[in-house]
């Protein structure tokens, strides 16, 4: 499994003229830039992004977008000198592309789903793939009668939610720590002197403790106030931590992890980029791939449904 975070984004429709109106016009504003500007292939729609100033290609491939959600593949090419391709029984290589970017390239890839009612914009994170700001690149490129504007939702908020929330509990706490003294380590772990000093020496180590009930479905706090209590113990030495994260819900919240040290709301996924057949890893191709982040994106998005709303008032 690949672990990967799926963000998301209040997304606000203005006019030309930065005057804000209702985010609910989004769908048939891109039903409309989609229709008349994508090329159809065999299962998706693509259309192209990329601004004239820009040399390097933009492409977003459209899976889902006439009835709840608008879901696709969003693709920034890469230089195809980057990249070679390789027969490994006879260790031959063979370049990839012709050489004429404007024509042809690679590409790495994310995806990104716009629920149409809440007007929340999820995407999973991914170094070199295409941010957030490429769906707005949409309307730039294809109708200037109208702007969004993307404003992360806070992480700080969804945990206030739960420093408030009624019947607020928690359930797991994980801390990471840079390495302790020699001397915590030998009373931990029962080391000799020269063990300690052997695996501190000059690596780069740090130390983890999760805190967590022995029963499958137990509690560290049981309401409201201990979770406030544990919550502020943890923020007053945040500064101490290389990591902080719980586990929690109250009573309105399904049981979710939060990240104290990310700055916007995230939920994480796993991501199987293979399955096994016997003993062999068979990788799913990119076709597969898009059913397996479609299903997680939405989930995701379902889970938090209800707090994400209620954090952008919507």
């Amino acid at each position: 499994m690949a672990e990967k975070k799926v963000y998301f984004f209040k997304v606000n429709l203005r006019t030309k003229d930065g005057e804000d109106i209702d985010y609910k016009d989004l769908k048939d504003i891109f039903i409309d830039i989609i229709d008349k500007n994508a090329i159809e292939q065999d299962n998706f729609k693509s259309i192209d992004l990329t601004i004239d100033d820009e040399y390097t290609h933009i492409i977003w491939d459209i899976f889902d977008y006439e009835n709840s959600r608008l879901f696709g593949r969003f693709s920034k090419q890469k230089p195809s000198n980057t990249m070679i391709k390789r027969y490994y029984k006879t260790m031959e290589k063979e370049n990839i592309g012709d050489g004429d970017e404007r024509t042809a390239g690679i590409e790495q890839y994310t995806y990104g789903n716009l629920d149409y009612d809440t007007g929340i914009f999820s995407i999973v994170g991914a170094l070199g793939a295409p941010n957030e700001k490429a769906i707005a690149k949409a309307l730039w490129k294809y109708n200037r009668d109208y702007q969004i504007e993307l404003v992360p939702i806070p992480n700080a908020q969804a945990i206030q939610d739960i420093y408030e929330g009624e019947g607020a509990e928690i359930t797991r706490v994980e801390i990471e720590v840079p390495l302790p003294e020699a001397g915590v380590l030998q009373q931990i772990f029962n080391w000799d002197d020269d063990q300690v000093i052997n695996v501190m020496g000059d690596r780069n180590l740090s130390a983890g403790v999760v805190l967590k009930p022995l029963a499958r479905k137990g509690r560290i706090t049981r309401d409201t106030e201990e979770t406030k209590g544990l919550l502020d113990c943890i923020s007053r030495n945040k500064a101490g931590y290389n990591k902080a994260r719980i586990k929690a819900k109250t009573i309105n919240k399904k049981l979710r992890e939060y990240d104290l040290f990310d700055q916007y709301f995230s939920y994480p996924i796993d991501i199987a980029p293979y399955h096994m057949q016997g003993s062999k890893r068979i990788y799913f191709t990119v076709d597969e791939l898009v059913d397996i982040y479609r299903q997680n994106i939405v989930y995701s998005f379902e889970t938090n449904r209800r707090l994400l709303k209620l954090i952008v008032s919507r």
